[in-house]
C-alpha cells in the first residue's frame, strides 16, 4: 500500500520493511510501507497500539532499537537515503533537517538541567551564536511555542513545570534549527483535551508558517484529523488505507478505518433514569485540604476540593469532568473514604460516612466499590483471577461455592470466558484486566461504583468498548455511579448528569443534554471546544 503527496516529496518512504525479533506475534513491525510528504504538508499516521506508528517515526530519524532490523526499503529525505547514512551523518541531520517530538516529554528532558540550559546546549553545539544571542533565541523559541512565561520556564527544571509546558519546551528545541521535517510521535497522548487542542493548533501554525513538513502519529483518528491534511491508517504494520482527511472520514473503505472512526463518532444511547429513584449518594459542602511543608518549617494549606455538593440516585451516573489537578480524584477518594474530608457531609443511603472510623466503615464497604485507571497494579500478580474476585465476598460471609459461581457469571458478563478464572492477571492485556476489575467490584453487589478515569489509558476504540460495557452493566444491575474523567467525550457515553470541576470547585452541573446544549461556565465551553474532531459532533 502507498500514499503519495501531490507536490515533489520532501520525505519519501519506499517499501519499508522492518523485521521483528524471532518469536514475536508477527514477522514484521512494518511490511512494505510506502508514503511521501511534501514541504508544508501534514500527514497523520493512525492506528491502534502496536500498529507500527512509533517504529515508523523512529526509523525516519535512525533511532530504531537494535532489536529491530530494516530488511528492505528506502527512506529518502530531500533525496538522501537515511537508511544508508553513517551515524555521524544522521547526527548532523537531526535537529537541522529533521526533528522529533516524543509522547513522554519527561523522558526526553534532562531532570538535572533547566529547560533553558537544554535549549542553549543545542544552540551552542550547532550554531555560532554568542551567549547573549543564544539567550534571546531561547526565549524567542519558547515564546513561539506559546510557553506561559518564557523566562520562568527557561529557568525551571522539567519536573517543576506542567506536562504541557514540557511538551512546549520540546517543541522549542525541535524548531530551534528550522528543520524541514518534524516527526511528532503521539505528542499529545499524555495531555488534557484543552492542552491537546492548543498543542495541535501550535503544530499546525508552525508547519504553515515555516513551510515545514509534519508527520504526526496518533492512536486517535479524531486527534490526527485535527492536525493533518491527509491520513494514513496502519494495522499490524501494514498501510491499509490512505488519502485526504475528508475522504477517509466520509468514505472510509477499509474495516479498520471504519472501526477507528466509529469509536466515538456515534451519539451515546439515550438514557432514561428514574427521576424518583432511591437516593444512593448525597454529598453536601465537601472540602478537602492538605498541609504543605515549605522552606524554614513554614506550612501552607492547599485546598483540593471546595464546597462540592451533588446527589446520585439508583441507576444514574454523575460524570465529573475537569483538567488534571482540578480535584476530581481527590473528590472520588473522599467519597469512598480512601481520604478523610476536611469538612462536609457524605451520606451513603441513610448512613453518614464522612468522618466515621474504620470499624464503622468496614460493613459499609460492600455497598460502595472503587475502580481506578491503574488496572495493571489493581490486581495481585501472585494470585489467580478467581482468588482476587472471591476475596471480597468471602470477607462478607458469602459461601465459597456461591461466590465462585457468581465470579463465573460476572466474568462472562464483562465479556471474558469463565475458564480464565484460574489464570494470573499477567497473562491478560490491560483492557482485559480492567474488565476483571469491573467484575471484581460487582461481586459484592454494590449500590455505588466510583470510577476514576477508568478508560483513560487505552486506545479510543478500547475506551469506547469499556464505556459501553459500564453502561450495559449499570442498566442491568441498577447501581449508581460517580464517574470522574478529564475526557468530556468519555463522560457523555455513560452519564445522565454532568458536572464540571475547576480548581477544586464544581462550577457547573445539570442534566447532560442541558449542559452540552447551553453551557453556562467558560470552563464547560472550553471543554466542549477542545474535544477532538468528531468526538462531540452529535452535541454541536
Amino acid at each position: 500500500a502507498s500514499v503519495t503527496a501531490a507536490a515533489a516529496p520532501l520525505l519519501e518512504v519506499r517499501d519499508l520493511r522492518i523485521a521483528l525479533p524471532a518469536g514475536s506475534a508477527r514477522g514484521h513491525a512494518l511490511q512494505g510501507l510506502s508514503i511521501s510528504l511534501g514541504r508544508g504538508q501534514t500527514l497523520g499516521v493512525v492506528g491502534a497500539s502496536g500498529a507500527g506508528k512509533s517504529t515508523l517515526a523512529l526509523s525516519l530519524l535512525g533511532l530504531l532499537p537494535r532489536a529491530l532490523r530494516v530488511s528492505a526499503g528506502k527512506v529518502l529525505l530531500e533525496g538522501e537515503d537515511l537508511l544508508r547514512a553513517t551515524p555521524a551523518r544522521l547526527r548532523a541531520l537531526r535537529a537541522a533537517r529533521m526533528s522529533m517530538l516524543f509522547a513522554q516529554p519527561a523522558a526526553a528532558l534532562d531532570p538535572l538541567m533547566t529547560c533553558g540550559e537544554q535549549i542553549d546546549e543545542l544552540l551552542q553545539r550547532r550554531t555560532r551564536l554568542t551567549r547573549n544571542q543564544r539567550r534571546d533565541k531561547t526565549l524567542a523559541l519558547l515564546e513561539e511555542a506559546q510557553a506561559s512565561e518564557p523566562a520562568r520556564i527557561a529557568a525551571s527544571l522539567p519536573q517543576g513545570i506542567a506536562v504541557s509546558e514540557r511538551q512546549r519546551v520540546l517543541i522549542a528545541m525541535a524548531l530551534a534549527l528550522d528543520p524541514a521535517l518534524l516527526v511528532a510521535d503521539e505528542p499529545t497522548h499524555s495531555l488534557d483535551p484543552a492542552d491537546q487542542a492548543q498543542i495541535l493548533a501550535l503544530l499546525r501554525e508552525a508547519s504553515r508558517r515555516r513551510g515545514m513538513a509534519l508527520l504526526f502519529t496518533s492512536r486517535d483518528i479524531g486527534v490526527a484529523a485535527d492536525v493533518a491534511q491527509r491520513l494514513a491508517v496502519l494495522h499490524e504494520g501494514v498501510l491499509v488505507e490512505a488519502g485526504p482527511r475528508e475522504e477517509l472520514q466520509q468514505h472510509a473503505r477499509h474495516e479498520v478505518t471504519q472501526y477507528l472512526l466509529a469509536a466515538f463518532a456515534a451519539p451515546p444511547p439515550e438514557r432514561s433514569p428514574e427521576p424518583h429513584a432511591a437516593l444512593v449518594l448525597s454529598v453536601q459542602d465537601l472540602s478537602k485540604s492538605y498541609r504543605q511543608r515549605l522552606a524554614f518549617a513554614e506550612r501552607r494549606e492547599a485546598q483540593a476540593v471546595r464546597g462540592a455538593s451533588f446527589e446520585v440516585r439508583r441507576g444514574q451516573t454523575l460524570a465529573v469532568v475537569g483538567a488534571t489537578g482540578a480535584g476530581k480524584s481527590t473528590l472520588a477518594r473522599c467519597v469512598v473514604r480512601l481520604e478523610t474530608p476536611t469538612a462536609g457531609s457524605i451520606r451513603l443511603g441513610q448512613d453518614e460516612i464522612a468522618r466515621v472510623g474504620a470499624s464503622h466503615l468496614r460493613p459499609l464497604r460492600r455497598r460502595m466499590q472503587w475502580l481506578s485507571d491503574d488496572a495493571p497494579h489493581a490486581l495481585d500478580a501472585r494470585r489467580t483471577i478467581v482468588d482476587s474476585m472471591l476475596e471480597g465476598p468471602l470477607n462478607f460471609g458469602m459461601p465459597r461455592e456461591l461466590a465462585r459461581e457468581r465470579a463465573k457469571d460476572l466474568l462472562e458478563m464483562v465479556h471474558l470466558p469463565a475458564r480464565w478464572l484460574d489464570r494470573h492477571p499477567d497473562r491478560l492485556d490491560g483492557a482485559d484486566r480492567q474488565r476483571v476489575c469491573i467484575a471484581r467490584a460487582l461481586m459484592v453487589e454494590p449500590e455505588l461504583i466510583v470510577a476514576d478515569d477508568v478508560a483513560r489509558p487505552f486506545d479510543p476504540d478500547v475506551q469506547a468498548l469499556l464505556l459501553e460495557l459500564l453502561d450495559q452493566l449499570q442498566r442491568r444491575l441498577r447501581f449508581a455511579m460517580l464517574f470522574c474523567t478529564r475526557e468530556l467525550r468519555a463522560a457523555v457515553r455513560v452519564c445522565d448528569q454532568l458536572a464540571v470541576m475547576h480548581e477544586g470547585e464544581l462550577v457547573e452541573q445539570g442534566p447532560l443534554r442541558r449542559v452540552l446544549d447551553a453551557p453556562q461556565h467558560e470552563c464547560t465551553r472550553a471543554l466542549i471546544a477542545a474535544a477532538p474532531e468528531g468526538g462531540l459532533a452529535f452535541a454541536r
